[in-house]
């Protein structure tokens, strides 16, 4: 995902989500060790390194 704005982002605490926040692509590989395998398979078919 992009985004061009300044809205803040609501975890889903439900779902156990304690922090929602933007990163940038080169900054991904220090958040895929608590990443479900299913959002690291989208982030490599987006051409984004996940250092996985």
């Amino acid at each position: 995902m992009f985004h061009n704005g300044s809205d803040r982002l609501t975890p889903q605490t439900a779902e156990d989500i304690t922090e929602a926040r933007w990163f940038n692509p080169d900054e991904v590989s220090v958040i895929t060790k608590n990443t479900y395998p299913s959002i690291i398979n989208i982030l490599e078919k987006a051409g984004i390194n996940t250092g996985c």
